[in-house]
């Protein structure tokens, strides 16, 4: 049988050479992205749902609180799609939309 050789290593926290806490793969930019996207409102909502449910099922080993925030992230940008009737994010709900525009219609129009 082979022996396995464990050896000590002196890193500091957070240095070149400390090794990475949870894997993490949803950011607060992923969530944004999902948020403002141009898919369906519905879709959107269940994007970020799933997303949350993804974070709460590991939230037992966030041990540095490193979850809290993107799940605050997350029931913002649910609470602005409910709130915005699904034009959160959109071209339309910042006033860009050009049909909403009267500086991008044509002359005459």
């Amino acid at each position: 049988m082979a022996q396995k050789i464990v050896t000590a290593s002196d890193t500091s926290v957070g240095g070149d050479a400390d090794k990475g806490g949870i894997a993490q793969n949803i950011t607060l930019d992923d969530i944004r992205a999902v948020a403002g996207s141009p898919a369906p409102v519905e879709q959107r909502k269940a994007r970020l749902t799933e997303m949350k449910s993804r974070l709460q099922a590991r939230l037992s080993a966030d041990r540095g609180n490193q979850f809290g925030p993107l799940l605050r992230g997350i029931d913002d940008a649910l609470s602005s799609l409910d709130s915005a009737g699904g034009e959160a994010g959109t071209r339309a709900a910042y006033g860009m939309d050009e049909q909403d525009r009267s500086d991008a219609q044509p002359p005459g129009g």
